[in-house]
C-alpha cells in the first residue's frame, strides 16, 4: 500500500500491542465493521481436461505461459498460501468476505471446484460473503457460456438486486451497501485482458444505488478492475476497463465512497480527488509470490483503518505488514 498516514511493519516489526481480551482489566474496543477483502488467487489446475475446442482457445497460449513461462513461479504455491489466508482471515470473524476476482487462471471448471474448496463457499460455518468474478475467470467462452464463475461462487452471489439478472446485487452489513459489480467479458485474442461493465448493468447499478436501502449507508463498489494504478495514471490499453468513465460516472452520482479491487498484484491505495471523490483500494494477490496478502478494513462510522497482511514463507503465517488511516465521505442521504 501507499499513501496516507501508513505505519509499514516490515520498517518496523513492533506492531501495537494487541488490545487486552475479556478478563484483562479494560474493555476492548469493537470495530463497527470488520471487511475481510481478498483477490487474485490464480489457482491452476494443468491436469484438467482437454477438449478439442481448448487447443484452438485462449486457453492453449495461456497453459503454455502458466505451465512455463516465468508466471509458472508466481504461483506455484498458490493452493498451501490460500489455505492459510482462508484459516487466517476467517477467524478474525469478520462481518463480510469480499473476493474481487480471478479464482483461477484458465478458467476451467477444475480451478473453480478447487477454489470453492479451499474457500470454503458452501460451508455454513464461513462468514458471509460476497464475489464478483476476474477476467481469468472469463477466459474461455466455454466458461463465460456455463456460468461456471457464477456456478461455483452462488453462495457468495446472494444480496439485493432489482431484477432476475445476476449482476449487479449488495449485500447490507449494519450501515454499510456493498455492491458486488461485474467488470468481466469474454476476450478473443490472447493479449487483450481488458473489461466491460455494460450499458445494460450500469442501468440496474442505477437503480440499486438509488434503492431506499442504500439511502443514508455507506456505499462500497466492489470490481475486479480498478479505478487507476498506483501513481494515479490509467490502467494501460489492453487491461483497462473499457467503460470505466460510464461506471466512475454512475458511482460519483449516487455516492459511492469507496472502491474495492483486485486485477493488479501489488496492493496500494488511491485517495480521492475533486474530480473524483472515491477511495480505492487495490488488495493485490492473495497468492503470488513475493506478493500475497490480504486486507483487513476496520470501518468506524465514516473512519477506516486498513490493515494488509502478507505471508511469510519462513513461518507458513499470515502477519500484519502495513496499517493505514483514511477518512471516507458522510453518506449524502
Amino acid at each position: 500500500m501507499n499513501e496516507g498516514n501508513t505505519v509499514d511493519y516490515k520498517k518496523n516489526p513492533s506492531p501495537p500491542n494487541p488490545s487486552p481480551r475479556v478478563g484483562e482489566g479494560r474493555i476492548q474496543e469493537i470495530p463497527m465493521l470488520r471487511l475481510i477483502h481478498f483477490s487474485d488467487i490464480h489457482l491452476f489446475q494443468p491436469q484438467a481436461r482437454w477438449k478439442a475446442r481448448d487447443y484452438l482457445s485462449k486457453r492453449m497460449t495461456g497453459y503454455f505461459n502458466n505451465r512455463y513461462l516465468p508466471r509458472s513461479k508466481g504461483f506455484k504455491q498458490a493452493a498451501q498460501v490460500l489455505r492459510q489466508l482462508v484459516a487466517d482471515a476467517y477467524a478474525r470473524s469478520p462481518d463480510l468476505v469480499i473476493f474481487s476476482g480471478d479464482a483461477t487462471t484458465l478458467g476451467v471448471e477444475e480451478e473453480f471446484t478447487l477454489a470453492s474448496q479451499i474457500l470454503q463457499v458452501s460451508d455454513a460455518a464461513t462468514p458471509p460473503a460476497l464475489a464478483v468474478p476476474g477476467n481469468h475467470d472469463y477466459y474461455t467462452t466455454h466458461s463465460v457460456k456455463h456460468g461456471f464463475f457464477e456456478k461455483h461462487f452462488a453462495p457468495w452471489q446472494q444480496g439485493e438486486r432489482v431484477d432476475q439478472h445476476i449482476y449487479p446485487f449488495a449485500k447490507i452489513v449494519g450501515d454499510v451497501f456493498v455492491v458486488g459489480v461485474n467488470s468481466c467479458q469474454r476476450n478473443r485474442w490472447s493479449w487483450d485482458s481488458t473489461g466491460r461493465v455494460g450499458l445494460d448493468q450500469l442501468v440496474r447499478l442505477e437503480a440499486l444505488l438509488s434503492c431506499e436501502a442504500a439511502r443514508n449507508r455507506i456505499k462500497i463498489l466492489v470490481t475486479h478492475y480498478p479505478i487507476a494504478l498506483a501513481d494515479g495514471k490509467p490502467e494501460s490499453r489492453n487491461r483497462h476497463l473499457r467503460d470505466l468513465k460510464d461506471l466512475l460516472r454512475v458511482a460519483v452520482q449516487y455516492d459511492v465512497q469507496l472502491w474495492l479491487h483486485g486485477h493488479r498484484h501489488q496492493a496500494y491505495v488511491v485517495q480521492p480527488l475533486p474530480d473524483r471523490p472515491i477511495a480505492a483500494l487495490c488488495v493485490g494477490s492473495g497468492t503470488m509470490h513475493d506478493h500475497w496478502s490480504y486486507g483487513e478494513y476496520l470501518l468506524e462510522g465514516t473512519a477506516l483503518t486498513v490493515k494488509q497482511y502478507t505471508y511469510q514463507p519462513a513461518t507458513s503465517r499470515f502477519a500484519l505488514t502495513q496499517e493505514q488511516q483514511l477518512q471516507l465521505r458522510a453518506p449524502q442521504g
